[in-house]
């Protein structure tokens, strides 16, 4: 299982409490994110949606790649009953978001095109096949920890059923 030291998350808690203010001020796209990051998550600041979201959608106007992931990551941890509107995104600039995110080559992009062509959401027809071939595989051979899981699932899945259909 992997673990945060409880004195990285001081560290980590302790930065964003004095900096994220200056962060959201600087000319630096990494910074803010990382600002943006704090607010959304209430790490050393309070929690602040509407702040989150502002300083992401500033970035994603500016083509920032990975402020759209986040974008999009923030809105899929929201409860299936979330209405996307409150927020002022609609599912086809989410799912731009992705596409863009993936088209980049960012890990996190593929990621979250897969999870969007697996489930079907915003404006995608569910596919799990084209979700693992397109976007999970990229995306695990990239470092991304959840896309791993996924293939790593799904091959097991592949295994089990040549052994059950060599057994038969």
């Amino acid at each position: 299982e992997w673990r945060v030291k409880p004195r990285v998350v001081d560290l980590l808690t302790n930065f964003a409490r004095d900096n994220a203010a200056r962060l959201v001020a600087v000319d630096n796209p990494h910074l803010k994110n990382l600002a943006a990051t704090f607010y959304a998550n209430g790490i050393g600041v309070d929690e602040d949606e509407d702040e989150a979201l502002r300083i992401f959608r500033e970035l994603a106007n500016a083509n920032y790649v990975p402020a759209k992931a986040n974008i999009v990551s923030y809105v899929l941890g929201k409860p299936s009953t979330f209405d996307l509107a409150t927020v002022g995104y609609n599912a086809e600039e989410l799912n731009q978001y992705a596409i863009d995110a993936h088209i980049a080559g960012y890990p996190q992009g593929h990621y979250l095109c897969g999870v969007l062509k697996e489930e079907g959401l915003f404006s995608q027809q569910p596919d799990l096949n084209q979700a693992i071939t397109f976007f999970y595989k990229p995306a695990a051979e990239k470092g991304v920890l959840s896309a791993q899981v996924k293939y790593a699932k799904f091959l097991k899945s592949i295994n089990n059923n040549i052994i059950i259909n060599l057994v038969a």
